[in-house]
């Protein structure tokens, strides 16, 4: 499904905007490098990571999108000032992506 997204965020964007992290940073908790080696995830490329990172942002993106929707319904029909809306999101994941780790 994701493989050809047509999102705003390209592998070539990340690339250049933010780049992976360097292995070896000081002062991150171990698991900075032992789930990538657990996992077996220090076969794959940073071109993978890139992409990956890509696709999860075009994820954020839509997901924005769609509690702003949400958001103006309730708005359009005077409930906004009446509810309460929370939003749970998983936005974190992406931090660990530019570390070559997958949670």
């Amino acid at each position: 499904m994701w493989d050809n997204s047509t999102g705003s965020y390209s592998a070539k964007d990340i690339k250049e905007k933010a780049p992976l992290r360097p292995f070896g940073l000081k002062n991150k908790p171990r698991y900075y490098e032992q789930i990538p080696a657990t996992r077996n995830l220090t076969s794959l490329s940073d071109d993978f990571f890139y992409r990956l990172n890509s696709v999860y942002l075009d994820m954020v993106t839509e997901e924005d999108a769609a509690f702003g929707t949400v958001l103006d319904a309730l708005e359009a029909n005077v409930t906004l000032n009446k509810c309460l809306s929370f939003r749970f999101s998983l936005a974190l994941s992406f931090f660990f992506f530019d570390f070559r780790g997958i949670e």
